[in-house]
């Protein structure tokens, strides 16, 4: 639970409508405290019960609404990737010139030794 309360500090500090991109890979499952779900879970991320150690996890959500794109890849799989368009709160510059963010987190499973 190591980055956990500054993960929970950072996603209370983002304002309402706010874009939030979370990449997991590894260990994330067992590291992750109670208090950093419900604040992904803010987000709109719906799938961390279905995170595993060794799996990848990606969300695109967006702070007090749904995910925009969300997925896990299966334990010692080498890559999970998303991609979603966000034109930014309602009434903003950004409402006139959509962006497309696209992001990818690799998990590498070592060998035993």
């Amino acid at each position: 639970h190591n980055g956990s309360g500054a993960l929970v500090e950072a996603i209370a500090a983002l304002r309402f409508g706010s874009p939030v991109v979370v990449a997991v890979a590894d260990d994330g499952k067992n590291l992750l405290s109670n208090e950093a779900v419900v604040a992904l879970q803010s987000c709109g991320a719906k799938l961390l019960g279905d995170l595993h150690w060794r799996s990848s996890y990606v969300l695109i959500g967006i702070k007090g609404a749904a995910a925009l794109a969300e997925a896990i890849a299966a334990r010692n799989t080498s890559a999970v990737e998303v991609s979603a368009r966000y034109g930014g709160p309602v009434g903003s510059f950004l409402d006139m010139v959509p962006s497309t963010t696209t992001i990818t987190t690799t998990t590498t499973t070592l060998p035993p030794q």
